[in-house]
């Protein structure tokens, strides 16, 4: 992987977050959510009157969904330059971050279905809204592991402050605190642990961009300062 390759992957993640973002809150309207204590007819009338918005919402974010992967590998690459980093760690971080894909891909299925057909009965889209939500919001562990692996391999390298500042470690192991409270909202239809609440929504998907806007830009630096002859072993690997 050459230089220019890391930039295009590297590249992904602002397309990625700004697809998801149009998908889900320009065009879907899906921000906020609407609220897990809404009634079945509410939610019926919320996926009837938007049917084809939502379903072009969702439509972006599935095509954004794969952006993920390329992100994941180029940061996977650069982790393995940091001296005494375990490939483990790395690998645990693509894998992770490329399961994340999956958060994006199948919700936007799921609520996309949810408009299929409007005429459907309430509680059936009611049911689809709900899992949507579910799968989209509440699966935590892959967030959490994938900053979990990145910040333990910067504090736990010897001269990772060469690839990433040793600080940038603490933060993701903050970040990975933050996604942890998206799993209660399935205990709640209401407050700030519901599924539209401050401790379950906002605080983690505010968490997650901040991850995603300051990982690419220490990954923009990090090739910038890469060795040629690192680039180029690297490019040798893949020829």
């Amino acid at each position: 992987m050459n230089s220019l390759q890391q930039r295009i992957c590297l590249w992904c993640a602002p397309v990625f977050l700004l697809l998801v973002g149009v998908g889900f809150a320009g065009l879907a309207g899906f921000l906020p959510p609407p609220s897990p204590d809404l009634t079945a007819e509410a939610v019926a009338k919320l996926y009837g009157d938007h049917a084809v918005r939502i379903k072009a919402g969702m439509l972006l974010c599935l095509a954004a969904s794969g952006l993920v992967v390329p992100f994941a590998a180029v940061l996977a690459q650069q982790m393995r330059r940091m001296p005494g980093c375990d490939a483990a760690l790395a690998s645990t971080q693509l894998v992770a971050g490329a399961a994340t894909s999956l958060l994006v891909c199948f919700p936007s299925l799921i609520l996309a279905c949810a408009a299929y057909r409007p005429g459907r009965s309430p509680e059936l889209t009611q049911l689809l809204n709900d899992l949507g939500w579910f799968t989209f919001i509440f699966p935590f562990p892959l967030v959490t592991i994938q900053a979990l692996a990145v910040g333990l391999a910067i504090l736990l390298s010897r001269q990772a402050q060469s690839v990433f500042p040793r600080w940038s470690g603490y933060l993701n192991l903050w970040f990975a605190f933050l996604a942890v409270p998206g799993g209660i909202g399935m205990f709640f239809k209401s407050g700030p642990f519901a599924w539209d609440g401050v401790f379950v929504f906002w605080i983690p998907l505010t968490a997650y961009f901040l991850w995603y806007a300051m990982t690419f830009l220490l990954l923009r630096g990090a090739i910038a300062r890469q060795p040629q002859s690192d680039a180029a072993g690297a490019d040798s690997l893949t020829s």
